[in-house]
């Protein structure tokens, strides 16, 4: 290999570095200039291809580096949102199992059966002061609350 093609060579491969390459595409690149370095001729001629090179490859792998760290941050990113996604469904899912569990259903009918018990002893509070007429009305309305008590099935 003569020292002009070996510097069109290097010259070819320092051209091919664009901004908005890959990791893989830039590591790509780096492996060609360390096969140019290793094909040179180990003379005095070709020193200045050799230190081009060695002053290229240090910034080519930051440029490696960078690319890789800015892939990650968007994975991250990525990560991130979908974990605030299944946070998100996991709510939905567990407001959902609520109320498949009959949760309010439950609380409805422990709420009837306190109001059940307050309507009768309303009832016998009234027969016993001889309240006929509040006495029935709150019988009715023991039998309507009993009615729908029965009505509601509890989990």
């Amino acid at each position: 290999m003569t020292f002009q093609e070996a510097q069109a060579k290097f010259a070819a491969i320092v051209q091919s570095v664009t901004p908005g390459l890959s990791a893989a595409q830039l590591v790509a690149v780096q492996s060609q200039l360390e096969d140019l370095l290793e094909s040179l001729p180990n003379t005095a001629e070709f020193d200045p291809i050799v230190e081009a090179i060695q002053a290229v490859s240090p910034r080519l792998t930051g440029q490696v580096t960078q690319a890789v760290l800015d892939d990650l941050a968007s994975r991250s990113a990525a990560l991130a949102a979908g974990a605030t996604l299944l946070e998100q469904t996991a709510a939905d899912a567990s407001t959902d199992a609520r109320i498949l569990q009959f949760d309010k259903p439950q609380l409805v009918a422990a709420a009837l059966a306190k109001a059940v018990e307050v309507a009768q002893e309303l009832c016998d509070s009234a027969r016993a002061k001889g309240l006929s007429e509040v006495a029935n009305q709150a019988q009715t309305l023991v039998i309507l609350l009993k009615q729908m008590q029965s009505r509601i099935k509890v989990g």
